[in-house]
């Protein structure tokens, strides 16, 4: 089953300075930012995803981050945690969205769900993701 979902980043809630990834000239640094989202559409939820990041010198970056969230999918209610994968190069996030096996509850449990994205700077990012139940 497919779901459109429209998540908004409504608050950052966090930056931390960036860590030198120890060469010289600096290679890459590494960072950690958390971001509050608020998905909404079909479904609804909410929750603050935690990016770890590693920006290159020619500003391109990878990340990868986890979102414990609470909401709504399908009718049903409960949590899940979020796993996003992702690259960002020519002013463009590509990212990979899925959650983490086992980590559903409530009427969510044995919840499946994985999607793409590709956006630029903004607040709101839509993707689609694909849904299922074990």
């Amino acid at each position: 089953m497919g779901l459109m979902l429209l998540p908004k980043a409504t608050d950052e809630v966090g930056v931390q300075p960036s860590i030198s990834c120890g060469t010289t000239p600096p290679a890459c640094d590494f960072g950690k930012i958390r971001i509050r989202v608020r998905a909404s559409g079909r479904s609804e939820g909410d929750g603050d995803v935690e990016y770890l990041m590693v920006h290159r010198a020619d500003g391109s970056a990878a990340f990868a981050g986890f979102e414990p969230v609470v909401g709504r999918v399908a009718g049903k209610v409960g949590t899940f945690v979020l796993q996003r994968v992702g690259t960002f190069e020519g002013g463009q996030a590509k990212k990979t969205f899925s959650v983490v096996a086992g980590s559903a509850t409530g009427e969510l449990r044995g919840l499946r769900w994985e999607g793409t994205s590709a956006v630029g700077h903004g607040n709101e990012h839509p993707f689609v993701l694909n849904y299922d139940w074990e």
